[in-house]
């Protein structure tokens, strides 16, 4: 039996998804909400440097440096690899 490519890819990505709860999960258990959140906030900073440089790059596109840019990246990043795997919305105050 094998798992269309599709199926592979959300099941993968979900299984990232509850891993980090779960890590997140742990870290409050362990250090209390504040470090937990702190700890959180550096692994995600880390994370979306280099992701980002990673779809700019696939998009062929430069840095972002605009809140227009910002949204646009975000929309098509979100339609491209989230949009089967979480719900999301934002809005710019």
């Amino acid at each position: 039996m094998e798992i269309q490519p599709e199926k592979r890819m959300t099941l993968l990505l979900k299984g990232w998804l509850t891993h980090d709860a779960m890590w997140l999960k742990s870290a409050i258990e362990r250090y209390g909400i504040d470090e937990a959140n702190e700890l959180n906030l550096s692994a995600i900073q880390g994370l979306c440097a280099v992701e980002t440089q990673k779809i700019c790059k696939l998009l062929g596109i430069g840095p972002v440096t605009s809140r227009e840019g910002l949204d646009q990246f975000l929309h098509f990043a979100f339609e491209q690899f989230g949009k089967d795997v979480i719900e999301i919305s934002w809005d710019w105050p």
